[in-house]
């Protein structure tokens, strides 16, 4: 896996969801709670991890270890829902912006037509984001539904 970049991870999904497991132990308590909209312990961890079943998943590798995901679930034929998370070390130097727009192109390549991602309100980073993307919000309690059509993207790539 390059340095910094996102790629996909090709492995089986068995090695896939020990991956997840070992990325959501690493988030600390807040990050956590601001990825799965609940402060998520053992044995929830491994019950998360071991039930996921992602159309695909990106990470960034760094030091050896995937310290930022992004995972993508089905939910029709042209939608998908996304979960992005990143280590708290690796926060705020772009790993989740690339993450996401490294998503976006795979999901095209998936035939997805659009994305959402469920997260807490609270979570800032992100919210700008979404925004960068022209997603839609609803908000439903404290969390907060982006909405990110990719005919829309392709016009914010281009520009």
């Amino acid at each position: 896996m390059s340095a910094c970049l996102p790629e996909r991870l090709p492995h089986p999904i068995i090695e896939i969801r020990q991956i997840l497991a070992g990325h959501y132990r690493r988030l600390s308590a807040r990050s956590r709670a601001l990825r799965f909209l609940s402060p998520i312990r053992e044995p929830g961890i491994e019950k998360l991890a071991s039930a996921a079943n992602p159309e695909f998943v990106l990470a960034v590798e760094i030091d050896g270890l995937n310290r930022a995901i992004l995972e993508a679930f089905r939910l029709s034929s042209t939608h998908a829902e996304i979960g992005l998370s990143v280590e708290d070390p690796f926060q705020g130097h772009g790993y989740g912006s690339r993450l996401l727009m490294a998503g976006i192109s795979e999901a095209r390549k998936a035939g997805f037509e659009s994305l959402s991602l469920f997260f807490s309100s609270q979570n800032k980073a992100t919210l700008k984001l979404c925004r960068a993307w022209k997603a839609t919000f609803e908000r439903e309690g404290g969390c907060l539904v982006a909405h990110i059509s990719l005919s829309r993207a392709s016009s914010i790539e281009s520009s």
